[in-house]
């Protein structure tokens, strides 16, 4: 097995860690030398793809060809009212694929949003490999609270179209509740009140925790807060 990343696969940007020393380091991108990726795709004049800040900087000019928040379409109907509130807030080409899902156009082609996604996993995936030396085979993947199984399913599709073995799908504030310590070895439960302001959406959820581990018990927010990346 190679080497394990998390990934943060965000509707606005999207980040990557790895575990050392007992810490979690986050993965710079190549180019920029951010430790964020805007999660934007565009196929630039010599027909290559072009993923992160230089896909985000075309938007100025008014480019119809960047694919942006494709989070929103994920495992979703075209006809799903939270899709047809997300189109409201795109510049770009969307249809319905032939199973009543989304496609999206980028450059002359239509393109799933589990096969837009891939393609930002795999921009993380290759700054990964270039920062450690070695292959990365291996993540986790986090997902917000109120995706379902079938977003769940596409986003793990999405990994595997990236050539990562998806490991475990964890919700985004469980992760942050781990990543800030907040576990429990006493008898007695506390209840952890989690708020994600993300660039797109805001995700309000109230956790149990006890020393059997971190369960949601509810979550509440506003999944279209954000308007572009």
């Amino acid at each position: 097995m190679g080497r394990i990343i998390g990934i943060d696969l965000g509707t606005t940007n999207s980040v990557a860690a790895y575990w050392v020393r007992k810490r979690a380091k986050v993965i710079e991108n190549d180019v920029t030398r951010s430790y964020i990726l805007p999660s934007a795709v565009t196929v630039n004049e010599f027909g290559q793809r072009v993923v992160g800040q230089d896909a985000k900087d075309r938007l100025g000019s008014g480019s119809t060809n960047v694919i942006y928040s494709i989070k929103r379409f994920m495992g979703m109907d075209f006809d799903d009212p939270n899709s047809k509130k997300a189109l409201e807030n795109i510049g770009y080409r969307v249809r319905a694929s032939e199973n009543g899902e989304v496609e999206v156009l980028l450059h002359d082609k239509y393109y799933s949003p589990i096969e837009i996604s891939a393609m930002i996993l795999q921009q993380l995936k290759s700054d990964a490999e270039l920062q450690l030396g070695e292959a990365v085979t291996h993540a986790v993947i986090t997902v917000p609270a109120y995706f379902g199984q079938r977003q769940k399913d596409a986003t793990r599709e999405a990994g595997k179209l990236a050539g990562l073995h998806v490991a475990r799908i964890i919700n985004e504030p469980t992760a942050a509740a781990l990543a800030f310590g907040i576990e429990s070895h006493d008898e007695e439960p506390k209840f952890v009140l989690v708020y994600d302001f993300g660039g797109g959406t805001l995700d309000v959820v109230v956790m149990k925790v006890n020393k059997d581990g971190i369960e949601v018990k509810a979550v509440s927010g506003n999944t279209n807060l954000g308007k572009k990346i």
